[in-house]
This record gives structure tokens, sequence and C-alpha cells, in this order.
């Protein structure tokens, strides 16, 4: 059987730049090392069987996703990583965030004082798409669509899925309000920043029009509108 050795330096925040807060999250172990084979038994542990809150399962789980998200980005930069790696990092990914939302919701929805559980879910899920957005500029080009676009796409939906369920049943009042409405300015400078590194002055208009379409709805409290332009918006340039 053999054995891939793997030596990676890559801080997380090796690719990241610009104004907002980087994703903080370590990529754990990684193939070729011998505990990796004990880490996903070892995850399922510490969620199942050592930890009783509900809520602290789902913290796990998110610090979990965002782990995989950094073990995507090393192994991209790895020289002839196995295909199967990253789709295995891949995979849990999806199911460690598709959990952890799903979890805020139902906490949530039990006890609505617990809303900063889905707050927290996506300020970090907007923090992978920071990464990932970014990963997929710098990242070797033969591994990019397989592995960063499609994680990218993960991160964005589950994004949009907390803030629908935040807008739509928690959103009570102008405190409430205005906390979405800056959630919406921090993914406007998300497309902002992105929009640095876009040729073409025809699709840099189009975005531009859009952003400000979204700051104007932002502005006048419309904030799932405004939400679904600003994904207009990624849509391009993404």
């Amino acid at each position: 059987m053999s054995i891939i050795i793997i030596i990676v330096f890559l801080p997380l925040t090796v690719l990241a730049h610009g104004l907002e807060p980087e994703l903080e999250a370590d990529p754990g172990r990684l193939p070729g090392e011998l505990a990796y084979i004990f880490e996903k038994p070892a995850e399922w542990l510490s969620v199942n069987i050592f930890t009783l809150s509900t809520k602290k399962k789902q913290a796990k789980k998110l610090a979990y996703a965002s782990e995989r998200v950094a073990e995507i980005g090393a192994l991209l930069f790895v020289p002839e990583m196995k295909e199967k790696y990253l789709n295995q990092a891949l995979g849990r990914y999806q199911y460690y965030l598709e959990s952890a939302e799903d979890m805020a919701e139902k906490i949530v929805f039990i006890d609505g004082n617990e809303i900063a559980v889905a707050d927290r879910f996506e300020e970090e899920t907007r923090l992978q798409e920071k990464y990932l957005r970014e990963l997929k500029e710098g990242a070797p080009v033969e591994k990019i669509p397989s592995v960063a676009l499609e994680a990218l796409s993960i991160a964005r939906g589950q994004n949009e899925k907390i803030f629908r369920f935040m807008v739509e049943k928690y959103q009570a009042n102008e405190a409430d309000i205005r906390k979405h409405s800056t959630i919406l300015s921090k993914h406007i400078t998300l497309v902002r920043e992105a929009l640095l590194t876009v040729q073409g002055k025809e699709k840099i208009k189009q975005v531009s029009d859009l952003l400000d379409e979204a700051e104007n709805h932002r502005k006048a409290g419309l904030n799932l509108r405004a939400y679904e332009i600003i994904k207009q918006a990624k849509d391009i340039i993404y």
C-alpha cells in the first residue's frame, strides 16, 4: 500500500486579502499523516458521544465544516494530490455544513432567544465564501472546476438558506431590519472586493449597477430583495 507524504506550510490566510475578516480554521490532519485515518471517527465520537448540548453539537459541526474548507485549500496546492482526497474533503464539508444549518434552524425555532446561533452560521458561511472565492482565484487552474467552485456553491447556498430563515421568520422590528441590513453591507463589500479582479468594462458596469440597486433596496429595508440582487452580481463574477 502506497503512502502519500505531504508537508504543507499553508496558513489559511495566505490567500486572503481585502477589508473583511478572514476565516480562521486549521485543516486538521492531511493524507499521509498517521492520524488522518482516525480523524473522521474521532469527529463522530466528539459530536455524538462526548457532546450533550445540541447547541454545542451544532457549533462543532460548523467548526468542522470550516476545517474542511481549510483542508480543501491545503490539498489544492499539493502537487499530484489524488482527486479522491479532495472529493472526500468536499463531501465532509457539505455534510457538516448542511447538518449545522439544519440544527441552527431547529435550535432557533425551539427558542427564538437563540437567534445568535443563526447569526453565527451566517457569518461563518460568509467567511467561507470569501475564502473559497479567493482560493478559486489562486488555486491551480486544472483543479478549480471540480472542487473550489462546488465548495463555493455549497457555502453560498447554505448562507442564503439561513439568511432567508432569519429575515422571513425573525425580522420583527427595526433592530432586526438594521441587523440584517448590516449583514447585506458585508456581502456587498465581498462583491466589491471580488470586482477588483474582474476584467471587462461591461461586466464591471453590470455588477456595479446591480450593487447600487442592492444598496438602494437595503437602505429601504427590503433585505430579501437586496440579497437576491447581490446574488445576481455574484453569479456574474464568481
